[in-house]
């Protein structure tokens, strides 16, 4: 016998997706819906990086020597 997956709470995250899925959205709100998760994900992992760079006191001109390193 296979043993019986763990049943475990989902998260409020899959929680808020699985209401969107009682809505039927067109292909072109699909779209624009995956976008914005993209946007919103893309825009946290900036701030993230923003303030992890911030506290490391690094600057514009060490991203930039970076660039050029080999």
């Amino acid at each position: 016998m296979m043993p019986q997956p763990s049943a475990q709470p989902l998260t409020n995250v899959q929680q808020e997706i699985l209401k969107l899925y009682s809505t039927e959205l067109t292909e072109e709100e699909l779209r624009d819906f995956r976008q914005e998760l993209g946007r919103y994900f893309a825009r946290k992992t900036t701030e993230a990086a923003d303030r992890a760079f911030e506290a490391r006191g690094y600057t514009a001109d060490d991203i930039e020597r970076w660039l050029h390193e080999e």
